[in-house]
């Protein structure tokens, strides 16, 4: 029995000697690139494959970076940086995988503009601040653009620069998230006290113009000199009309070179004018002093008036005194041209006067549609008809200048006004 006994134990020996021990462990992946947030699952092959025991424990050792469940080896980006997966088998072998862990990307999610509609006048700088989120987004470049370049400028800062009257749109964008603003462009306003002395008109002849001085009475025109000059100066003496303010009617007389002798004017309440008789043509002026009628006069052989046909018509828009011509003097039909204008100075309008010393054939129609008050404070150019308005305006607000474009069957045509002050 104690043979037997010895022999059963020698057998159990030799099985514990039979046990498949794990000579070594590998991972697919050696070296892994994930963004926060990201997961990865890590598989590990223990060697040899009929080892007794493959159990497999993983670890990190930088868990604020990686994290990895230690018996499934699923990797957790935690934050940005690196770390090393170690995965280890009972009997101590070992395998390691470095990870790379980047920042995730944060998108931008929206963009928002300190001013939504903005008022400036030609000239006018303004800088527009863009607010994109959220604010640790990683790409928060902002691109800049403007729907009216020809009205409203904006540069890659967001400052705004208004060249012309009118209204843009200035929008601002980032990571596919817009914003945008309205911007009103006017000419600035002229100062009433500011009257104009000197009007320099050209004439058809290159070189040639009409210089008109005007002298003034209690801020209202009481003489104008017309003097005509070509480049090398003077080729004729001044002429001059006087005008005279009595209490509810202006009266002009003088060399207005005209079959018509004196012109008379009714002034309103306000002391713009009301209408004017120019011979047989009647001009008629709403409240705000703008010339709204044109009409010739029939009369009777004692000078009554028994008709009249309107040859000009003008509407205005009350909130920016827009200026719609009904009725063309040429052909009598409607017409597409707009103007824009403010209210004139008390007294007489300026309007009427340079309307005296025009060609009815081209400058009177492009003054009639132009509305140019005794100060002219042209707010808009005529983009629906055919002639154009370009002013230039000084640091005060008066215009210097300004040009009437025009086209027709012969071409391209333009006349350019002076003023001094």
């Amino acid at each position: 029995m104690l043979a037997a006994t010895i022999g059963t134990a020698m057998v159990a020996c030799d099985d514990d000697n039979d046990s498949v021990e794990v000579s070594g462990i590998s991972l697919d992946k050696e070296t892994v690139d994930l963004t926060v947030g990201d997961t990865q699952q890590l598989t590990a092959t223990v060697m040899p494959e009929n080892a007794d025991d493959k159990t497999v424990v993983w670890a990190s050792d930088n868990t604020d970076v990686v994290t990895v469940d230690v018996e499934k080896g699923v990797v957790t980006a935690v934050a940005a940086g690196e770390a090393v997966v170690t995965a280890a088998t009972a009997n101590g072998k070992t395998a390691t995988c470095k990870v790379t862990v980047k920042p995730a990307t944060v998108e931008v999610s929206g963009i928002s503009l300190d001013k939504k509609t903005v008022d400036l006048t030609v000239g006018d700088t303004l800088q527009l601040t863009a607010t994109v989120t959220p604010e640790n987004a990683d790409d928060k470049t902002v691109t800049w653009t403007s729907d009216k370049p020809e009205v409203v400028t904006v540069n890659d800062e967001g400052m705004v620069t208004a060249l012309a009257a009118g209204e843009a749109v200035v929008t601002a964008a980032a990571g596919g998230k817009t914003d945008t603003c309205k911007v009103t462009v006017m000419y600035p306003p002229v100062n009433p006290e500011a009257l104009i002395k000197t009007i320099r008109i050209p004439g058809d002849t290159e070189g040639f113009y009409n210089l008109l001085t005007l002298t003034y009475t209690d801020k209202k025109i009481t003489t104008i000199k017309n003097d005509s000059y070509t480049s090398e100066g003077e080729i004729q003496g001044t002429k001059e009309v006087n005008i005279t303010y009595n209490t509810d009617k202006v009266t002009i007389t003088g060399d207005v070179e005209s079959e018509f002798g004196e012109i008379e004017f009714t002034l309103n309440e306000k002391g713009y004018v009301k209408d004017a008789l120019y011979g047989v043509i009647k001009y008629e002026y709403g409240n705000n002093g703008m010339l709204e009628k044109i009409s010739a006069v029939e009369e009777d052989e004692d000078e009554n008036p028994v008709s009249s046909v309107d040859i000009f018509k003008a509407t205005y828009d009350d909130n920016k005194n827009l200026a719609t011509i009904l009725i063309d003097p040429e052909t009598g039909e409607e017409s597409g041209c707009t103007a824009s204008a403010v209210l004139n100075n008390k007294g007489i309008d300026l309007n009427l006067l340079i309307f005296l010393y025009g060609s009815i054939g081209e400058i009177d129609y492009a003054i009639l549609c132009g509305l140019i008050p005794s100060t002219p404070n042209l707010l808009e150019s005529d983009t629906e008809g055919d002639i154009t308005f370009v002013p230039e305006v000084n640091k005060d607000g008066q215009i210097t200048s300004f040009e009437m474009k025009g086209e027709d069957e012969e071409g391209e045509h333009s006349i350019k006004y002076y003023f001094g002050y």
